[in-house]
């Protein structure tokens, strides 16, 4: 029987070894290179991850699809949001019954207030031009391009694009 904990222990403790390398790699990379990069961690319940690693994108035009993960900041939030792209130029945005779709997928309800009490107002309905980007969380009650306070972003508005580490 300690042979068996012993072993679980040893398991538990590799596996936490291994996720501090991990961060610490992670964390020294982006010191090599953080002219370019930031690590940054997710906050919110909006998506699944809590370790993103940014590439910044000054600016510049950015190759995003669908299901790709975005920063970029709002006055309203300390820190970088990080959001998933879900709508891109030629999608159709709508709201029907309090609901947000892009491409007649849901994307979350619609609400009125944010959770400090901020008033939300809808953001726009339309067929996404060029250079433009819907982006939301996962959770109903993210604060995403649902509203008008966020809105489409443009590539002036994204710090970079995001990839989930875990």
């Amino acid at each position: 029987m300690r042979l068996i904990s012993s072993n679980k222990l040893n398991l538990k403790f590799l596996s936490a070894i291994n996720g501090i390398l991990i961060f610490i790699l992670v964390v020294g990379l982006g010191a090599v290179i953080r002219e370019n990069t930031t690590l940054t961690v997710n906050m919110s319940g909006s998506l699944e991850g809590k370790y993103y690693f940014v590439v910044k994108s000054y600016g510049q035009p950015l190759d995003l699809k669908t299901g790709d993960y975005v920063a970029f900041t709002h006055p309203w939030v300390p820190g970088l949001l990080i959001k998933k792209v879900r709508g891109v130029p030629g999608d159709v945005v709508i709201h029907v019954n309090d609901k947000s779709f892009v491409n007649e997928e849901l994307i979350g309800p619609i609400l009125t207030m944010s959770h400090d009490n901020k008033t939300l107002t809808p953001g726009p309905q339309v067929i996404i031009p060029q250079g433009f980007y819907f982006v939301a969380g996962d959770h109903a009650r993210s604060f995403d391009s649902r509203y008008a306070e966020v809105g489409l972003l443009t590539k002036e508005k994204i710090y970079g694009k995001a990839y989930k580490l875990f």
